[in-house]
């Protein structure tokens, strides 16, 4: 068992209200405060659904590391607004166009680079930026709504990456459908951070967390 897994909260809103509500709760639990937080930001384009936009960041800071999941159509667009906002890494699609511009802007603002990657795309995808990436993100369930259960496509999908990480120094992120009872199959199959949304944020985070941990641990 690895020593450094990570399990990052994830925050879908689609309205002001609900992201100050789930924002607030993240921030004020002491077990996730010094942590990171991951925010889904849609546009109604890449994916069916539309979130938050770059005003309700503004207005609703979050004082913790940030990563972005971009489901959008133009990730380029968002790049530097979400750098002023104090992002530390943008993940955005490897289906996107001009993937590799992409990643030497967000270098040049000094982030950190994801490629997500959706669940009909073949993993092999993202070979040609292995070397030029801090993170990948694998999404195990159809990318755009909540509280999805995890595709069973997903394990032989993580073995692929683990297979097209091999000596390389990037992250395998999993998201979509991460409970307490999938947490250590996922880890054994090679994942290091646990990107967790209703399960880890829905009633007490404190207690969610213990399960979760529990799992992990044994």
């Amino acid at each position: 068992m690895k020593n450094n897994i990570q399990i990052i909260p994830a925050i879908l809103a689609t309205s002001d209200a609900v992201f100050s509500q789930m924002a607030h709760k993240i921030s004020a639990s002491e077990e996730l405060q010094n942590g990171w937080v991951q925010i889904d930001l849609m546009d109604n384009k890449f994916v069916h659904n539309q979130s938050i936009g770059i005003n309700t960041l503004i207005d609703y800071p979050l004082l913790m590391k940030k990563e972005a999941h971009l489901m959008v159509e133009n990730p380029i667009g968002w790049v530097e607004s979400l750098a002023k906002l104090d992002f530390s890494r943008i993940v955005f699609p490897v289906e996107s166009d001009r993937v590799s511009q992409i990643i030497d802007k967000i270098h040049d603002l000094g982030k950190e680079v994801g490629l997500a990657i959706n669940p009909t795309t073949p993993v092999a995808k993202i070979n040609p930026f292995v070397d030029r990436i801090e993170t990948a993100l694998l999404l195990t369930v159809e990318p755009g709504c909540q509280q999805q259960q995890m595709l069973p496509t997903s394990f032989a999908r993580i073995a692929d990456l683990v297979k097209v990480r091999s000596n390389r120094h990037f992250l395998i992120e999993i998201d979509g459908g991460v409970s307490p009872e999938n947490a250590l199959p996922l880890i054994n199959a090679g994942a290091d951070i646990l990107i967790v949304g209703s399960h880890l944020i829905d009633g007490d985070i404190s207690e969610n967390l213990e399960q979760f941990w529990e799992k992990i641990n044994g």
